[in-house]
């Protein structure tokens, strides 16, 4: 979930069982594991890599949920102008749709990472910001 600068992302294993759940806002980043344990930051980026040992571009994923780009960034669109693959600093960022409307926002994303890490994200419900 994102709204107003503010993102809540559950991590799930390979079998969809969560194992953390990250609120993020500016400036600060709690982390709540499966196991109880809580910890905080100002660095969203490094306490997941603290919590589980992989580097994980947790403050791009927003943007990267719409397509948006640095000028670091290469994208493609597809044959609707909607985002298709993007890259930024040795990420590759696939998205998957289920409607072929023009304004359809994707309900996949495959994230991965030199050949090193995978991500799949799902987007269950998206909901316009109030």
């Amino acid at each position: 979930m994102q709204a107003n600068g503010h993102s809540h992302l559950l991590i799930s294993n390979p079998i969809g069982i969560g194992i953390a759940e990250i609120e993020i806002q500016p400036g600060r980043a709690v982390l709540h594991a499966s196991n109880g344990e809580t910890r905080q930051s100002d660095n969203p980026d490094q306490l997941i890599e603290e919590v589980t040992g992989h580097q994980l571009p947790v403050t791009r994923m927003a943007d990267w949920l719409l397509g948006h780009q640095t000028r670091q960034s290469k994208i493609q669109h597809d044959f609707a102008g909607r985002p298709q693959h993007l890259e930024e600093a040795g990420w590759r960022v696939d998205y998957h749709y289920e409607v072929e409307a023009v304004d359809a926002l994707p309900s996949r994303l495959t994230i991965v990472r030199d050949g090193e890490i995978e991500l799949r994200l799902r987007i269950e419900t998206w909901k316009p910001a109030p």
